[in-house]
């Protein structure tokens, strides 16, 4: 799996970067880290070019510090997301299982604070934005059935296919797990590792056009819906 410089962002221009043909997806983790070390293991057993983490690292049930070491050690390659941002922030601390400002050990907290809001790549059909919510904007949502005025009214959204530079965004924030077509855009939302949710992990081979979800036990791994998807 090659390294890839920490500061891609979506500055950069994705036709100068090498081209990824399969990517593995790590949705919201919200610290489990049991299931994420699981996720993991998985991933090192599949000859995948990176490992993507579309964010919301903190506030759940489990050792955050375990979280960021095992994306560290795996050179994961992950953005911020809404929840990230208000823990270094110190906002909004009164949430149910937010992490406490005291709870990240040095290593950690820097791992944390250096994530980007974005990351670009080119893959195998045209460029690739990693995002949290929707470009920049961490707390914008596109769900399943969104549809009519609420996506015309998506602002960032709309900017993002205008500006026709991506052909692919990968992100979060929603715990929905999405592979949807909208313009000549296609959004795929990794869904999330919460124990209370559906935990999923999943495979994009860009080659095929294909997204594989995997159900994430605290055991094992399990094969479950493949999509197809056209670039």
């Amino acid at each position: 799996m090659p390294e890839q410089p920490a500061n891609l962002t979506s500055r950069v221009d994705p036709r100068s970067l090498p081209t990824f043909h399969t990517l593995a997806v790590i949705g919201d983790i919200h610290c489990e880290d049991e299931r994420l070390e699981i996720v993991l293991r998985h991933f090192a057993s599949l000859n995948v070019d990176a490992i993507l983490a579309v964010g919301d690292i903190v506030d759940g049930k489990g050792d955050v510090n375990r979280v960021c070491k095992l994306l560290a050690e795996r050179a994961v390659l992950a953005v911020m997301g809404n929840h990230d941002r208000w823990f270094l922030e110190g906002r909004i601390r009164d949430l149910p299982d937010a992490t406490p400002l005291s709870a990240l050990n040095v290593s950690a907290h820097a791992w944390l604070a250096k994530l980007p809001k974005t990351r670009c790549f080119q893959t195998a059909r045209g460029p690739l934005l990693l995002c949290h919510g929707m470009g920049e904007d961490d707390m914008n949502a596109v769900y399943p059935n969104s549809e009519g005025y609420e996506l015309e009214s998506n602002l960032t959204l709309s900017n993002i296919l205008n500006a026709k530079m991506y052909r692919v965004v990968i992100n979060g924030h929603t715990h929905q797990p999405m592979v949807r077509r909208i313009q000549q855009l296609t959004i795929i939302n990794g869904g999330s590792l919460c124990r209370q949710e559906r935990p999923v992990c999943s495979v994009v081979d860009f080659d095929e056009g294909s997204v594989q979800f995997f159900e994430v036990n605290l055991n094992s791994v399990i094969r479950a819906e493949r999509v197809m998807f056209a670039v």
